[in-house]
């Protein structure tokens, strides 16, 4: 007998439309670290994802992953040799694409499915086991680093520059970081010191009477502040009463790297000073998609069991969301312009 759906709402069922279900991350239970265990996980994942291939124009992961079983002796991947998975999860970027739109198998089907999640689970093994060097470590620490380079700026972006023939080989041999990579800019003002004289408020928009944080993230504060000062004109325009706060990252390096536990004290941290703004009214924007991310799906997933960060999930927007939502809910203020040369789309994660 089907069961009655629980609060008034359908259940997802295999093949629906419905978002995916997703499980809470066990990292803290020590069988989430088992190595056998993920060995066994991986070869039933990728067995999977070889008998399907929807991925194949997705991350590097899955043509890795296709290319080492179409070259293996039985072209089958019980001739791969298991120590090359690791090539597999570290290619993947954690951007959810494969979860979220293309993968037929994801929870409720039994087979339950979560790509991005295993590898993560992998590199959580891997980081426990024996850290991710001291470069590394180094490079995922965004707000010191960003602290550190704003009053050098400048200097900071003459060293990281591409093309500099003095500093990337050196950059490349004692970092690991490519030559060749395009490197952030860093700058002197951060979007918190420009947001220190915001624009004009329009009363007469409709949107009036909103009021919103914007989360800056380390990526606009320190790297893309012009990207936060054209939210703030947009939004100000739009009549949102705006406050920017910029707590700490939040700790999307550390989950690449398989930290965790990292990423669960920067939720903390972050957390403690942008709920009381929730309470004040105010929702929360996040500048970067990444950054929504991990606040909206991540953390929940990291931390289940805490009230506040479902609280916080629920208030955050990015900024294309919420612009969005007032162009449906109230529309857009009048007198907004096109952008010179047109833009370029990036479908988000």
């Amino acid at each position: 007998m089907a069961q009655p759906p629980r609060n008034g709402r359908k259940e997802p069922s295999e093949g629906s439309l419905a978002a995916p279900t997703r499980h809470a991350l066990n990292w803290q239970d020590e069988s989430f670290y088992d190595e056998a265990l993920i060995e066994a996980e991986l070869e039933r994942v990728f067995d999977i994802c070889h008998g399907c291939r929807r991925g194949f124009n997705l991350c590097e992961s899955f043509p890795i992953l296709f290319d080492m079983i179409d070259e293996s002796e039985t072209g089958e991947l019980d001739s791969v040799d298991k120590s090359e998975y690791g090539k597999v999860v570290e290619a993947c970027t954690l951007c959810d694409m494969c979860f979220m739109t293309k993968c037929p198998y994801v929870p409720p089907h039994p087979f339950d499915l979560d790509f991005p999640h295993l590898m993560l689970r992998a590199r959580a093994a891997e980081y426990k086991k024996k850290g991710a060097g001291f470069a590394h470590e180094q490079l995922v620490k965004m707000d010191r680093n960003g602290k550190m380079a704003k009053p050098v700026a400048p200097l900071a972006n003459w060293a990281t520059k591409r093309g500099n023939k003095l500093t990337r080989p050196l950059l490349e041999k004692t970092a690991g970081i490519d030559r060749e990579a395009e490197l952030p800019k860093f700058h002197t003002k951060t979007f918190e010191d420009l947001a220190k004289n915001p624009p004009q408020l329009n009363t007469e928009a409709p949107a009036h009477g909103r009021k919103a944080v914007i989360y800056a993230t380390c990526y606009v504060d320190y790297n893309k502040p012009e990207t936060g000062v054209a939210a703030l004109n947009v939004l100000a325009k739009n009549g949102v009463e705006t406050e920017v706060v910029y707590p700490a990252c939040c700790g999307m390096p550390y989950l690449e790297e398989g930290n965790i536990a990292q990423v669960a004290k920067q939720a903390e941290k972050v957390k403690a000073e942008l709920l009381p703004w929730i309470d004040k009214g105010y929702d929360i924007i996040a500048l970067t998609a990444s950054c929504g991310l991990m606040l909206k799906m991540e953390w929940p997933l990291i931390l289940p069991d805490d009230p506040d960060i479902k609280k916080l999930a629920a208030a955050t927007k990015d900024i294309s969301e919420y612009i969005v939502e007032i162009a449906k809910a109230e529309g857009l203020a009048e007198g907004l312009g096109p952008i010179e040369g047109g833009i370029t789309v990036h479908s988000a994660c």
